[in-house]
Protein backbone atom coordinates (compact mmCIF):
# COMPACT_ATOMS: atom_id res chain seq x y z
CA UNK A 1 0.00 0.00 0.00
CA UNK A 2 1.08 3.44 -1.12
CA UNK A 3 0.58 7.08 0.95
CA UNK A 4 0.93 9.99 -0.67
CA UNK A 5 3.47 11.37 2.06
CA UNK A 6 6.60 12.55 0.21
CA UNK A 7 4.69 13.88 -2.98
CA UNK A 8 5.59 17.15 -3.89
CA UNK A 9 5.40 19.89 -7.03
CA UNK A 10 8.50 21.01 -9.24
CA UNK A 11 8.77 23.99 -11.20
CA UNK A 12 11.23 25.19 -13.94
CA UNK A 13 13.10 28.21 -12.12
CA UNK A 14 12.63 29.92 -16.18
CA UNK A 15 10.24 30.59 -18.50
CA UNK A 16 13.04 28.56 -20.65
CA UNK A 17 14.16 25.84 -18.11
CA UNK A 18 13.39 22.39 -18.91
CA UNK A 19 13.63 21.04 -15.30
CA UNK A 20 11.55 21.05 -12.68
CA UNK A 21 13.80 22.56 -9.82
CA UNK A 22 11.53 24.67 -7.20
CA UNK A 23 10.03 22.59 -5.26
CA UNK A 24 6.47 24.34 -4.21
CA UNK A 25 6.85 24.77 -0.08
CA UNK A 26 4.17 23.31 2.70
CA UNK A 27 1.82 21.21 0.03
CA UNK A 28 -0.77 19.09 1.74
CA UNK A 29 -2.19 17.26 -1.19
CA UNK A 30 -2.12 16.64 -4.90
CA UNK A 31 -4.54 15.68 -7.50
CA UNK A 32 -2.94 14.63 -10.74
CA UNK A 33 -4.05 15.34 -13.94
CA UNK A 34 -7.85 13.22 -14.94
CA UNK A 35 -6.91 12.69 -18.38
CA UNK A 36 -10.45 12.11 -20.37
CA UNK A 37 -11.78 11.50 -24.34
CA UNK A 38 -14.66 13.26 -25.48
CA UNK A 39 -16.93 10.99 -27.02
CA UNK A 40 -18.42 11.80 -30.74
CA UNK A 41 -21.94 10.55 -31.81
CA UNK A 42 -20.92 8.70 -35.05
CA UNK A 43 -24.87 7.43 -35.36
CA UNK A 44 -27.21 8.19 -38.47
CA UNK A 45 -30.46 7.73 -39.34
CA UNK A 46 -29.51 4.86 -41.88
CA UNK A 47 -28.73 2.14 -38.70
CA UNK A 48 -31.66 -0.41 -39.12
CA UNK A 49 -30.55 -1.58 -35.60
CA UNK A 50 -31.57 1.24 -33.62
CA UNK A 51 -27.87 1.41 -31.42
CA UNK A 52 -25.90 4.59 -31.40
CA UNK A 53 -22.35 4.78 -32.78
CA UNK A 54 -19.65 6.41 -31.20
CA UNK A 55 -15.83 6.71 -31.49
CA UNK A 56 -13.16 8.74 -29.49
CA UNK A 57 -12.75 12.66 -29.93
CA UNK A 58 -10.05 14.71 -28.36
CA UNK A 59 -8.18 14.20 -25.23
CA UNK A 60 -8.34 16.19 -22.49
CA UNK A 61 -5.06 16.29 -20.18
CA UNK A 62 -7.25 17.46 -17.45
CA UNK A 63 -5.81 19.59 -15.00
CA UNK A 64 -3.51 19.02 -11.50
CA UNK A 65 -4.98 20.51 -8.16
CA UNK A 66 -3.13 20.81 -5.25
CA UNK A 67 -3.84 22.32 -1.78
CA UNK A 68 -1.01 24.28 0.35
CA UNK A 69 -0.48 25.54 4.14
CA UNK A 70 -0.27 29.50 2.56
CA UNK A 71 2.53 31.32 3.91
CA UNK A 72 1.95 35.18 1.92
CA UNK A 73 5.48 35.51 2.86
CA UNK A 74 7.17 32.57 0.99
CA UNK A 75 8.49 32.59 -2.17
CA UNK A 76 6.95 29.69 -3.68
CA UNK A 77 3.36 31.39 -2.89
CA UNK A 78 4.52 34.69 -4.64
CA UNK A 79 6.03 32.62 -7.58
CA UNK A 80 2.10 31.70 -8.50
CA UNK A 81 0.79 34.78 -7.95
CA UNK A 82 3.62 35.95 -10.17
CA UNK A 83 3.10 33.36 -12.84
CA UNK A 84 -0.66 34.07 -12.97
CA UNK A 85 0.10 37.61 -13.56
CA UNK A 86 2.48 37.00 -15.78
CA UNK A 87 0.25 34.11 -18.17
CA UNK A 88 3.64 32.09 -17.63
CA UNK A 89 3.93 28.25 -19.17
CA UNK A 90 6.55 26.88 -17.17
CA UNK A 91 7.72 23.01 -17.30
CA UNK A 92 6.55 21.20 -13.89
CA UNK A 93 7.11 17.68 -11.92
CA UNK A 94 4.87 16.07 -9.87
CA UNK A 95 7.30 13.99 -7.72
CA UNK A 96 6.56 10.55 -5.83
CA UNK A 97 9.50 11.02 -3.53
CA UNK A 98 8.06 8.76 -1.09
CA UNK A 99 7.91 5.82 -3.54
CA UNK A 100 10.85 3.48 -4.75
CA UNK A 101 11.93 3.90 -7.43
CA UNK A 102 10.90 7.60 -7.54
CA UNK A 103 8.03 7.75 -10.09
CA UNK A 104 7.74 11.13 -12.06
CA UNK A 105 5.13 13.07 -14.03
CA UNK A 106 5.61 16.08 -15.95
CA UNK A 107 5.45 18.49 -18.95
CA UNK A 108 4.24 22.53 -18.90
CA UNK A 109 1.42 23.89 -17.71
CA UNK A 110 0.16 27.46 -16.46
CA UNK A 111 -1.80 28.35 -13.39
CA UNK A 112 -5.41 28.87 -14.04
CA UNK A 113 -6.60 29.48 -10.30
CA UNK A 114 -5.20 30.50 -6.62
CA UNK A 115 -7.62 31.13 -3.75
CA UNK A 116 -5.73 31.77 -0.48
CA UNK A 117 -8.12 31.54 2.95
CA UNK A 118 -7.20 32.91 5.90
CA UNK A 119 -9.75 32.21 8.83
CA UNK A 120 -10.03 33.55 11.78
CA UNK A 121 -9.85 30.12 14.13
CA UNK A 122 -7.45 28.11 11.44
CA UNK A 123 -4.79 27.24 9.56
CA UNK A 124 -3.93 30.00 6.52
CA UNK A 125 -4.54 27.27 3.24
CA UNK A 126 -4.86 27.91 -0.69
CA UNK A 127 -5.84 25.80 -3.30
CA UNK A 128 -4.73 26.53 -6.91
CA UNK A 129 -5.12 24.38 -10.40
CA UNK A 130 -2.64 24.00 -13.07
CA UNK A 131 -3.91 23.37 -16.62
CA UNK A 132 -1.53 21.17 -19.04
CA UNK A 133 -0.39 23.61 -22.32
CA UNK A 134 1.66 20.71 -24.12
CA UNK A 135 -0.31 17.42 -24.32
CA UNK A 136 -0.12 15.08 -21.75
CA UNK A 137 1.96 15.00 -18.37
CA UNK A 138 4.28 11.95 -19.16
CA UNK A 139 6.46 10.08 -16.55
CA UNK A 140 9.63 11.09 -16.44
CA UNK A 141 13.00 8.97 -16.59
Amino acid sequence: MNIGYKTHLYVGATVEAITATVAFAAITSITPPATTVDEIDGTNMDQSDYVRRFGPGLIDPGTVQFELEWNPSDATHDLIRAMIAGRETRYMEIRFDGLSPVVKFGGRGFFTEFTPSAPMDGKMTATATIRPSDGLWVEVA
